[in-house]
């Protein structure tokens, strides 16, 4: 079954792209919206406000799914295991991070040579992070060394200000 396919059977599960939006409004994001289903909701032109997100809302819902109040602790475990399989963004942030960190991550692409990723990174004995970051290509591809190696906003699950995690160095 594809993505797209499990999404669909998700979204109408919940009751359509409406619920979906509802559901994200219930937990504290006042900016995503979900309009269509997929793989129309991939199809769109710059300042289409359909089916869309901000770098903010991204992390907040995320953090809320992963660590926050939005599902049971047993729904927060099986989200991050299903993240932790996936294994599209390994050369991405999973390639950046030394080998005992764990990376629970999810990415996505589009038109317009759009690229995202959200990750929750566990180092060692210390605070989770919850990450994301968005990328539109140049000269007409995706550059996922750019992507790789250009420093990412984290924030630390406890509750600090943003900080910026450098993950070239975190490897060191």
């Amino acid at each position: 079954m594809s993505d797209n396919t499990a999404a669909n059977l998700l979204i109408n599960r919940l009751g359509e792209t409406q619920a979906v939006t509802a559901y994200v409004r219930g937990i504290g994001d006042d900016v995503t919206r979900l309009d269509r289903m997929e793989p129309d909701l991939n199809v769109f032109v710059p300042g289409d406000l359909r089916d869309t997100t901000s770098p903010a809302a991204m992390i907040s819902t995320w953090e809320a799914m992963l660590l926050g109040s939005a599902l049971t602790p047993e729904s927060h475990a099986q989200l991050a295991a299903w993240m932790r399989l996936g294994g599209v963004t390994g050369g991405l942030i999973r390639a950046s991070v030394p080998p005992d960190w764990t990376v629970a991550d999810k990415s996505g692409g589009g038109q317009y040579y759009t690229r995202n990723l959200v990750a929750m990174i566990t180092p060692p004995n210390r605070a989770r992070l919850v990450c994301r970051h968005l990328r539109v290509g140049h000269r007409g591809k995706l550059d996922d060394e750019r992507f790789r190696d250009q420093r990412d906003w984290c924030r630390n699950y406890r509750g600090a200000q943003e900080p910026q995690v450098d993950l070239d160095a975190a490897k060191r």
